[in-house]
């Protein structure tokens, strides 16, 4: 026999728990177990998934964040979050990548952040939570997007922007500009064509795993 196989059979006491019949093989024994498991709640799946992402503040997926009228811009600030303004708008808002996101991806003003900090919820999270997709399964996926944004920012850096303050799409925006009116050698063209692969390849998988109807896409 194969490998294990497990069938999944949803349970029927009304307590949305899911029994699990695993076939095993054992010196040639079949033999059948249950195991219990629970759909994952909203914030254990937070729990998981955003410490080891932080995609949604770190600049990959979104420019800035735009508050909104319960938001206490003066807190904010206090907190020392960099508000914006802008005049062509009228909205304010807070660039990213944010100062308040650290390196374990864990937010310094939690308690204190903009609604739609607390409202979002990337299309990987949600399918999670709607037991939709295994957590292990949306860990890979993070992984994987994680290397793609770090390839990215790999070949700017070669290109010459090395600006990590600024969200990846306006590096990206920018150092497309310089090279329209810039004569490249041969080797920084070949970076450059790199470059417009990698990204087209990031935003393949953002744009399906990640975004949602209601976000607007960076690049």
């Amino acid at each position: 026999m194969g490998p294990d196989r497990l069938v999944s059979i949803r349970d029927t006491v009304g307590m949305r728990l899911f029994s699990h019949l695993l076939l095993t093989q054992r010196r040639g024994l079949l033999r059948w177990r249950f195991i219990i498991t629970a759909p994952m709640n909203a914030p254990d799946a937070t729990a998981r998934l955003c410490i080891a992402c932080g995609l949604c503040c770190n600049g990959v997926l979104f420019r800035d964040v735009e508050l909104q009228a319960a938001d206490d811009v003066a807190r904010l600030k206090a907190l020392g979050l960099p508000v914006k303004h802008s005049s062509t708008t009228r909205q304010s808002h807070v660039p990213q990548p944010c100062v308040g996101l650290c390196p374990d991806n864990r937010c310094k003003m939690y308690s204190d952040r903009p609604a739609r900090c607390r409202e979002f919820e990337c299309g990987l999270l949600k399918e999670v939570i709607a037991n939709e997709l295994d957590v292990e399964d949306a860990l890979t996926t993070i992984r994987q997007t994680i290397r793609k944004a770090d390839r990215v920012k790999a070949l700017l850096w070669q290109l010459g922007n090395r600006d990590k303050h600024r969200p990846l799409g306006e590096r990206f925006r920018r150092t497309c500009r310089i090279v329209e009116s810039t004569e490249l050698s041969e080797e920084l063209g070949e970076r450059f064509a790199e470059l417009t692969l990698a990204v087209h390849d990031l935003n393949l998988l953002t744009h399906s795993r990640f975004y949602t109807c209601e976000e607007s896409v960076e690049f």
